[in-house]
Order: C-alpha cells, then sequence, then structure tokens
C-alpha cells in the first residue's frame, strides 16, 4: 500500500520519470491517484515533454480547483506557477506534494507546516518498498535520471 492516498506531481518528478520511461510505474502504484496541475502541464509543455495521452487515460488526473484563497506573496516571488499550483491544491484536498524544489519543501514545511511531502527520491523509495522494483533498478533508474539533468547527491540515496 502506497504512502499517501493521493499524489499530485510536480513539473521535475514528473518530469524525471517521463525522461527514463518510467512514469507508467508511478501510475501503478498510485493508480486512479495521481494529478497534476494546468500550470505543471503548461511547464512540461515548455519543455516539449508531452503529458496529454496519460491525462486522457485517466492515469493522471487534472487537477480541478478554484484559487479560493489569495497567493502569499512569498510564494509568488520564490517559486514557479507550477509549484504554486500543486502546493494550493495538495493542502486544500489533502493530498501530497510531490516536488523536488528545496525552496518549496521548505514553504510546504515552515509557512504551511504541511507534511505530506514526496519527490522523485521518495517515489523510487516507495516503488521499491511496494515491491514493483528492485532496489538495484531502482539505483540504476535515478542514475539515468541523474544523466538526465535530475541533480542529486549519490550519498543520499534510501533505497
Amino acid at each position: 500500500m502506497p504512502k499517501y492516498e493521493s499524489v499530485v506531481l510536480d513539473t521535475v518528478t514528473i518530469s524525471n520519470f517521463i525522461k527514463v520511461g518510467k512514469l507508467d510505474l508511478v501510475c501503478e502504484l498510485y493508480n486512479d491517484n495521481l494529478y497534476i496541475t494546468e500550470a505543471v502541464i503548461i511547464e512540461l509543455g515548455r519543455g516539449n515533454i508531452e503529458i496529454d495521452d496519460w491525462v486522457r487515460s485517466g492515469k493522471i488526473k487534472k487537477a480541478v480547483f478554484y484559487h479560493e484563497t489569495e497567493i502569499p506573496k512569498e510564494l509568488s516571488e520564490d517559486l514557479s506557477d507550477g509549484e504554486i499550483s500543486c502546493i494550493i491544491y495538495g493542502i486544500k484536498t489533502n493530498c501530497a506534494i510531490a516536488t523536488d524544489d528545496r525552496r518549496a519543501r521548505k514553504t510546504i514545511e515552515g509557512m504551511y507546516e504541511y507534511r505530506k511531502l514526496t519527490g522523485t527520491v521518495g517515489l523510487l523509495h516507495e516503488l521499491v518498498q511496494e515491491g514493483l522494483v528492485t532496489r538495484e533498478s531502482a539505483r540504476a533508474l535515478l542514475e539515468e535520471m541523474i544523466e538526465k539533468g535530475f541533480w542529486y547527491r549519490r550519498n543520499d540515496i534510501p533505497f
């Protein structure tokens, strides 16, 4: 059973899995409980990363919400639209937020005292825990993600 009931994916986290052709593993882990915001879809499009087929198939759901509150100034200055939308959606729906951005994570934990956080490595760890990949294949995926531009300290791998 996955660590969280549902997860909203930020741009870097989802693109890491797309770049190595393994987004299907995250979809399998969270079944019908993966979400993506419109702002993240736009950011992915700017990087020529297509997500439409995943959304059309229902493997990833488009996060639908209304901006009922004003965005705090701290969010708008320091974070991208994708990160902001994931934070708002995650907190409003009690959904885990998957982000690899250090500033976003500090904001979520500090400003909002929200603890449902994960990211690329956290999802890889869950895949190992759930038996969907071996430790060796998770490490190989992480190495491939790093080769394709993901920044991560190799000495800090939890699996």
